[in-house]
């Protein structure tokens, strides 16, 4: 008990955590590292299977399907929250999400729309709702004062996660076949379940906050629209995050599409031309005849879209891992090095702007010359500002009076995000 005590200790003070915290934050901590896994591993594979089944053009279907079946699910489940604890409900989530990717592992080589319809519907509709709810949880599990010190801790997860999912992308993409890494997932989502039932027999719950400024408001629980649409009217910085997010993903899409296709014109080494490659190979500079020099140059560099082969398949998994780790890792530092001391400097609004400044910035160096190189380093831009924007983002949830807290984070995540 000594040695554990000393141990306990030295890790408090290293990560300026109390000895009463350790609980929670490892439950926090470990729900989100193993999901965070699993979701690395499982939208890579879903990317990489979708293009190599139907082509780079159709993605953009992927996505707005994916978004369109976040938001049904969040109104589906916002009326389940009330009547179930929370903790059940993100259980029975892993669970009927874990299920419906297992059937699909049997329909990938006989039927790819059955195989991506269940994919996609288990992603989007149970598993994107949990990961509406990680903050949630995470939020009731600690005060304001203690989620200043927790947090950043907590989020770390997502972040080790994402290098592990993709370190192992990359690694076992050319061994294994698509139906491993489905199995792979669903290990991690069990493993989630398996921290949720261990904690609940060790975690040491938060002290109860006084709730006379609650019955102050003009709000109760048996309407969620009202509730959100209260806070947007009466709220000014609630109406404030809704434009950032909104536009935030906005452009992380148009990002996500662009790097993608640049991955994929990589595997197969036929980029499209682009405005300065065009002015290059034509020897003109002519700004008002590019259209002309656009026109024929299209009809005689742009491939056809078409499907990629097993090999390239494989290739294009891994090198959509390996760049997922990378981008996670440097994400890491800066979150461990500079987030704090850059929210601290800026504040919580200037922290949230800052990484749509810099995405700004760098898709204006893709749009003039868009390429391998030029598409990677925009997005490792943008998962490095992303890290110290999702760090003020929930933090700025405390700002919302209790009883509009929860509903706002799920409005936030599960429509204005996926809307945008």
């Amino acid at each position: 008990m000594n040695i554990r005590k000393i141990i306990t200790d030295i890790f408090s003070r290293i990560f300026n955590v109390t000895p009463s915290q350790w609980s929670r934050v490892s439950e926090c901590w470990f729900i989100t590292f193993f999901f965070k896994i699993g979701a690395a591993i499982g939208w890579t594979i879903i990317t990489a299977a979708f293009i190599a089944q139907f082509g780079i053009s159709f993605l953009p279907f992927l996505l707005i399907v994916n978004a369109v079946l976040i938001i049904a699910g969040t109104l589906f489940f916002e009326r389940l929250i009330v009547r179930m604890k929370r903790e059940v409900l993100m259980i029975l989530m892993i669970l009927f999400g874990a299920t419906t990717l297992f059937f699909a592992t049997f329909l990938y080589g006989k039927s790819p729309i059955a195989f991506f319809s269940l994919v996609v519907f288990a992603e989007s509709v149970f598993l994107a709702q949990f990961n509406v709810f990680i903050p949630i949880l995470v939020g009731d599990r600690f005060s304001p004062l203690e989620s200043q010190k927790t947090f950043p801790i907590v989020e770390s997860a997502d972040t080790i996660g994402g290098i592990i999912g993709g370190a192992l992308v990359g690694i076992l993409a050319s061994r294994f076949a698509m139906g491993w890494f489905i199995y792979m997932w669903i290990g991690f989502l069990a493993f989630v379940i398996f921290v949720f039932v261990i904690a609940s027999h060790i975690t040491q719950k938060i002290p109860s906050l006084p709730q006379s400024e609650v019955k102050k408001l003009p709000i109760t629980k048996k309407d969620q629209i009202k509730q959100i649409f209260f806070g947007i009217k009466q709220i000014p910085f609630f109406k404030s995050l809704v434009i950032i997010v909104f536009f935030q993903l906005v452009f992380m899409n148009l990002l996500e599409f662009q790097y993608t296709k640049a991955m994929e014109q990589h595997v197969t080494a036929k980029p499209e031309p682009t405005l300065s490659y065009v002015i290059s190979k034509s020897l003109k500079a002519d700004i008002l005849g590019i259209d002309d020099v656009l026109k024929n140059s299209v009809k005689d560099d742009i491939p056809l879209p078409r499907v990629l082969t097993v090999q390239e398949q494989a290739v294009l998994t891994e090198k959509l891992g390996t760049f997922k780790g990378i981008f996670y890792g440097m994400a890491f530092i800066i979150q461990i090095l500079f987030a704090s001391r850059i929210i601290s400097s800026l504040g919580v609004v200037g922290s949230m702007l800052l990484n749509p400044i810099i995405m700004l910035m760098s898709l204006v160096g893709m749009f003039l010359k868009f390429g391998f190189l030029s598409s990677v380093i925009t997005k490792l831009n943008f998962e490095a500002s992303n890290v110290v924007h999702k760090n003020a983002y929930f933090s700025s949830h405390y700002a919302f009076p209790h009883p509009i807290r929860d509903p706002a984070a799920e409005f936030l995540e599960g429509v204005v995000r996926p809307f945008g």
